[in-house]
């Protein structure tokens, strides 16, 4: 049943769809808006019946507990690069397999399946799985919604919402790997050229049920 409410959230930008922390070296507090992880978390989130709001505040709670400057004021950065992509990875993509071209995608994949870029133990891109269907001329697709896709679909706006749903198993969305020019398969995916993991539904809903759980302890006491 999530599987399919996860697929249908995604059509939605999250709302509301900011965090408030700490952006600087002993500077003040301030709200940013959402990454393509922090919008997977909050549908999930969702998904188990959260409300916006619920979704949001675990939201908040997980990526304060992961960013540099929350936690010691130490860092000078937003805190995406100084733990939540490694945090994302360590919550929710522990399952991810690889996925080797285009053909292997439509296999694997089904409604509801998270989809992520770059390794597991530091994503780079996360999408959703929105529909899979082949058709009576045999073309099969594999159709996603996510967050901030411009830079790895080249659709959408930079960190919002991307309305529109896309179909990643077209070849223009997938490269020949640079490091072996004399390899035919296009196995990587994306404008960065990244690998591609596929997270099934029902282990990444399970890790966000999880990860709701643990966003409401003390991170020291959970850990």
């Amino acid at each position: 049943m999530t599987a399919q409410h996860l697929a249908v959230l995604a059509q939605y930008a999250p709302n509301p769809g900011t965090i408030t922390h700490n952006q600087s070296n002993g500077g003040a507090a301030a709200s940013v808006g959402y990454s393509c992880h922090l919008a997977m978390m909050h549908w999930a989130f969702m998904a188990l019946n959260c409300t916006g709001a619920e979704a949001n505040a675990a939201v908040s709670r997980i990526f304060r507990a992961y960013c540099a400057n929350c936690v010691d004021g130490s860092v000078h950065d937003r805190g995406f690069g100084n733990g939540i992509h490694a945090a994302y990875g360590q919550l929710f993509c522990k399952e991810a397999r690889t996925v080797a071209d285009n053909a292997s995608l439509y296999k694997l994949a089904e409604v509801g399946d998270v989809l992520i870029t770059g390794p597991k133990e530091f994503p780079a891109h996360s999408m959703v799985v929105s529909g899979r269907m082949c058709n009576l001329m045999q073309v099969k697709r594999v159709m996603v919604r996510g967050f901030n896709n411009l830079g790895t679909l080249g659709t959408g706006e930079k960190d919002a919402h991307d309305m529109l749903s896309h179909n990643v198993m077209d070849d223009r969305y997938w490269r020949r790997d640079p490091a072996k020019p004399d390899h035919t398969a296009q196995t990587k995916f994306g404008m960065a050229a990244a690998s591609l993991s596929i997270i099934k539904h029902a282990d990444f809903i399970e890790r966000a049920r999880t990860a709701l759980i643990l966003s409401r302890v003390p991170r020291q006491e959970a850990a």
